[in-house]
């Protein structure tokens, strides 16, 4: 038994000085093993990295900034700290705690006491972290003067935390990776130093699709959380078995009519695919659709879902930093570009014939100057007829569109006419024939007491 102890406190005392002298700060100190646990159970991962993340200043004061990116970080209980934290193991190893990263860098013997915290839920870091900052970062032996000076000038002139700090503080968290367990307790359930979609966004660095309904330069005009939550979504087509589901979403259901789809379950059944009617529906009504699908698909990833609720709380600043009127011109733009995908392919291969036709007019004018009458005349003739064709069916389409507007505008003098006619006869005052005198003599108004007009005998 002697023996079993002293190879796990030398293993432990391995991968103390190990950390030390991987690590220079905690800031920059983010180690995952690739290591995981699964006994018979889901997948757990190993690690440590930093709570801090990009948005933390919109969000939290200023000592709560620095707490996060250079006072503590989460970590994963090995085997080795099992007689560190006094606690039971099958309680204790593969959990994730919350912790100070001077006393993580010193001897376990040396480590002050109460350095270390284990949340029971994801909700309980923000309160976890707080109990930190008041008792234990005031009295840390281990944390370097030039650390102390900035906690203490930071906790003096500190900026207040927004009312939603205690929201963003969890979702955060899972950005991280971290999730509740049953039973209480908190684990990495994906490796935390890996990218999520939010750090991809972050970096300009979310490679497209072919079916994408975005450009790389559409980031520029509108929020993260609108560009990844419309990064899930491809153009899709109504179909007849979208008829059969019955839409609700598109009133004119006509087959081939462009809309949009998620690009998770487009192979599972096609669950998530939306028609909106005009660009004003887009954004009003369907986009929140997308948002709250996406939450609810089984088969959209986790980090999808957690980034994009993180990235929610980067909207309210982020629209102020855009111009005004943003939404409504993004929308318009992406309405027009999925009824018309091919519009810059043909807007390009018209202007090429067009220089085509610029550069070649004194050829084609000298070709058909040495050529004979015959045979020169045939191809313009046919050109010009096609062309007469055309016009004379744009015409034809002109004329019904006029008539229709002429329909519509007598039927709309109709309707006028009717409502001014009803106008004036409320407004019209009462012939005086129809007037009903209630207290003139013999009326028979309300209150009024007649005579009858034969008197009657009474008799003594």
């Amino acid at each position: 038994s002697d023996s079993t102890l002293n190879s796990e406190d030398d293993s432990r005392s391995s991968s103390d000085s190990g950390s030390e002298s991987d690590s220079g700060s905690a800031s920059s100190d983010e180690e995952s093993s690739s290591d995981t646990c699964s006994a018979g159970g889901p997948t757990w991962f190993h690690g440590r990295v930093p709570l801090a993340k990009n948005d933390d200043q919109h969000w939290l004061s200023d000592l709560q900034c620095y707490v996060r990116s250079e006072c503590v970080e989460a970590f994963t209980v090995k085997s080795v700290d099992f007689s560190e934290f006094g606690a039971q193991e099958s309680e204790t190893v593969g959990q994730v705690g919350i912790r100070c990263v001077f006393c993580a860098q010193a001897n376990p013997d040396d480590r002050a006491r109460g350095h270390v915290v284990f949340p029971s839920s994801i909700s309980e870091i923000h309160q976890n972290v707080n109990d930190l900052m008041r008792r234990h970062f005031n009295m840390c032996p281990w944390m370097p003067k030039d650390s102390r000076k900035m906690y203490k000038s930071v906790r003096g002139f500190s900026s207040k935390a927004d009312a939603n700090a205690n929201t963003y503080w969890a979702d955060a968290a899972r950005e991280l990776g971290l999730v509740d367990i049953f039973g209480g307790g908190v684990r990495f359930w994906r490796d935390p130093t890996m990218e999520t979609p939010a750090d991809l966004l972050t970096r300009n660095s979310i490679q497209r699709k072919s079916l994408s309904i975005l450009k790389p330069e559409d980031k520029s005009n509108m929020t993260d959380f609108l560009f990844l939550l419309l990064s899930q979504m491809q153009r899709c087509e109504f179909s007849i078995i979208d008829q059969q589901k019955g839409r609700r979403s598109l009133k004119v259901k006509k087959v081939g009519f462009p809309g949009v789809e998620c690009i998770h379950c487009a192979k599972n059944g096609a669950y998530g695919r939306y028609f909106p009617i005009s660009s004003k529906v887009f954004g009003d009504s369907t986009a929140p659709s997308l948002h709250t699908h996406e939450m609810a698909c089984k088969w959209c990833p986790d980090e999808v879902k957690s980034s994009l609720s993180y990235l929610h709380h980067r909207v309210i600043y982020q629209k102020s930093e855009l111009r005004g009127g943003w939404k409504k011109r993004f929308y318009e733009e992406l309405w027009e570009r999925l009824h018309s995908p091919q519009n810059s392919k043909k807007k390009s291969e018209s202007d090429d014939e067009s220089g085509l036709e610029s550069g070649g007019e004194g050829a084609d004018e000298n070709a058909c100057e040495s050529s004979s009458g015959d045979d020169s005349s045939k191809v313009p003739e046919e050109h010009i007829e096609n062309a007469n064709s055309e016009s004379e069916s744009d015409n034809e389409v002109g004329d019904l569109i006029a008539s229709a507007a002429l329909w519509l505008c007598t039927q709309d003098d109709e309707e006028e006419k009717k409502m001014k006619r009803g106008r004036i006869a409320r407004e019209a005052p009462t012939p005086a024939s129809r007037i009903v005198q209630k207290f003139a003599v013999g009326g028979r108004g309300r209150g009024i007491v007649t005579r009858p007009k034969r008197r009657r005998l009474i008799h003594f």
